[in-house]
């Protein structure tokens, strides 16, 4: 195990023992008067693509100019980017009918073309990948279409902790949805919708926000959707990854299944002025309370069945799911001024909001930074694939090497990793533990509490 010194105030590892210029700069290094990216976009079968749009931007503010440049390759392919300072180019590109994407990308991942005083050119063959699209039809439990679900797309986030939204959109009267022009990879489809006959009943028993005596929602139509993923979980570790293959197009049909609703019940000492959705006064004075549900790939806007005022002046809010959600008074965007409640799956029909707990800030978890440089056969590996694997277990994190071998692993938690070079790795399964297993007995056992200098060689695996 090789620890890290804390005291230390340099934040740059270098994982190599040879003389290799890396991204931490070079003092005496005299700084040329242009920087250049040049080469050629092809498809990935080596036909040139013409016209395609490049465009490179430094991952740090360029103190020669502006930090982002774009250009236009000709009609065989051929471009040359004049860029105004040295640093970490990223590089993008897109054509007809190949979706934006960067030099090497692997999901949210990419190959940075590093330029300096001793390196001030690179030529590059920029092999762009066809797009793709995803369609399906949002099914309800009678499998009859669903119209006006919110459809979202889904990508790991970077942290590979949560999903991040790739984009959006809404079914047709048909129940259809599509997202189009999508780099190859893989998605995951999620559905956020109400039952309509359970909106339709909860609308015209609360049009009347002055009516304290209601009737009950009929029980047979007080159901509603908890968010679901492809084909039909409801959560996100039971959905199907959907791959996107350059040029095709995949079906994703999603079912739902209602489940009971369970009603939340606001104290009128809680709720103010404060305002729901679809337009409907919930109060004399103003609009009923803004909650949202707590997903793994963010917060959502929740959308209501019905909304009563009971005789005491508080709310009972129907159409909630199992799940996480957020309560907020509205007279202040302050977050102190919310307050989280969790729906269980055994929650009785109402549940008072007197039990929910002030939302709250986690605690930050102490954080470093890695950098260094992978190797292979003793020179720099490009576009390898980077793992810090907690030995304790846990989540692992990625990164992915630069032209020069450099790479960055930012804002990691302190604690014991193994760290894992792997040369053209991306498309290992490293889920499968036998596999992950046979990288990681011949990984370097790290210590990570602070910034520091880690003098040692680390070479890429071969797959």
């Amino acid at each position: 195990m090789i620890a890290v010194n804390p005291r230390r105030s340099i934040a740059c590892i270098l994982v190599t023992l040879t003389a290799i210029p890396v991204s931490c700069g070079n003092a005496h290094a005299q700084k040329p008067s242009t920087f250049i990216i040049s080469g050629k976009v092809t498809s990935v079968d080596g036909a040139p693509i013409p016209k395609a749009r490049l465009s490179a931007a430094s991952d740090r503010p360029c103190s020669g100019g502006n930090q982002n440049q774009a250009t236009e390759a000709n009609a065989e392919g051929y471009f040359q980017l004049q860029l105004p300072c040295p640093g970490i180019w990223r590089l993008h590109a897109e054509a007809q009918g190949f979706p934006e994407q960067q030099y090497e990308q692997h999901d949210t991942f990419s190959t940075g073309i590093v330029l300096n005083g001793t390196h001030p050119e690179h030529q590059v063959v920029f092999r762009m990948t066809s797009s793709g699209s995803i369609q399906g039809t949002v099914l309800d439990e009678a499998a009859d279409p669903v119209r006006d679900a919110r459809v979202f797309l889904l990508m790991p986030a970077p942290s590979g902790d949560t999903l991040r939204t790739v984009d959006s959109t809404t079914t047709d009267d048909r129940g259809i949805y599509e997202f189009d022009g999508l780099a190859a990879g893989g998605y995951q489809v999620a559905i956020q919708v109400q039952p309509w006959y359970a909106v339709a009943a909860g609308s015209s028993r609360s049009g009347d926000s002055s009516t304290s005596n209601a009737p009950a929602l009929d029980p047979s139509l007080d159901y509603t959707y908890p968010i679901t993923y492809y084909p039909a979980a409801t959560d996100a570790a039971s959905a199907l990854t959907v791959q996107v293959a350059p040029g095709t197009t995949q079906q994703a049909d999603v079912h739902l299944s209602p489940v009971p609703s369970v009603h939340v019940v606001i104290p009128a000492a809680g709720r103010g002025n404060i305002g729901f959705g679809r337009g409907r006064p919930m109060t004399r004075g103003g609009s009923g309370p803004q909650i949202q549900q707590v997903s793994n790939f963010g917060p959502l806007k929740f959308e209501p069945t019905s909304v009563n005022i009971l005789a005491d002046g508080s709310l009972d809010v129907g159409g909630f799911a199992p799940g996480d959600y957020t309560l907020a008074n509205g007279r202040s965007r302050d977050d102190t001024n919310q307050q989280s409640f969790t729906v269980g799956k055994d929650a009785r029909h109402l549940l008072p909001l007197r039990d929910a707990e002030p939302l709250t800030e986690p605690k930050q978890q102490a954080t470093t930074t890695l950098n260094g440089i992978v190797q292979l056969a003793q020179k720099p590996c490009e576009g390898a694939l980077l793992l810090l694997v907690p030995i304790a277990g846990g989540h692992i994190e990625r990164q992915q090497s630069n032209t020069d071998g450099s790479f960055t692993f930012d804002k990691v938690p302190v604690g014991k990793y193994i760290l894992v070079a792997i040369d053209q790795g991306w498309s290992l399964d490293l889920k499968d533990r036998q596999t992950l297993s046979a990288y990681l007995t011949r990984g370097l056992p790290i210590d990570l509490e602070g910034s520091t200098i880690l003098k040692t060689t680390l070479q890429a695996q071969s797959r």
